[in-house]
């Protein structure tokens, strides 16, 4: 019995003690932040500093911006992503399209190229024979 009066009293002091040096910590800090010096308003720091101030203000506001849509219309919040992973989806298959487009374009380059072979050779052919047909009846008349 006295044994748990003893550990209440133990974890009680404990409890305190921590207490005070939590408020010890405390009262160190804002005493230190009172000690600080104010930086003179003419000087490159505060420049510096109002321009991180109106920074940080800028992006509050614009997350309060952000907040407020998300909470009043949450649909209207998903539909940028969306649309935008749509038109990335559009994108790449309008890129495999031109892909496949430019593939059947070069087949089609290198047939008509065949083809004209072929035509050129025809010709060529063509022209061979009547060359020797005329020979042929060129001779034939000389006899």
């Amino acid at each position: 019995m006295e044994r748990i009066v003893l550990e209440r009293s133990v974890e009680q002091s404990r409890k305190q003690l921590e207490a005070i040096i939590q408020e010890n910590i405390d009262l160190s800090t804002k005493m230190l932040l009172t000690n600080i010096a104010p930086v003179p308003p003419e000087s490159v720091l505060a420049t510096r500093l109002a321009a991180t101030d109106k920074s940080i203000a800028d992006v509050n506001d614009r997350l309060s911006k952000l907040e407020k849509v998300i909470l009043e219309d949450p649909p209207k919040a998903l539909e940028m992503p969306l649309l935008r992973n749509q038109l990335d989806a559009l994108s790449h298959s309008y890129q495999s399209d031109i892909i496949a487009v430019r593939q059947e374009i070069a087949q089609v380059y290198d047939l008509n190229k065949w083809f004209i072979g072929l035509m050129f050779t025809m010709a060529l052919g063509i022209i061979g024979l009547a060359v020797t047909n005329f020979i042929k009846v060129g001779k034939k008349g000389d006899e």
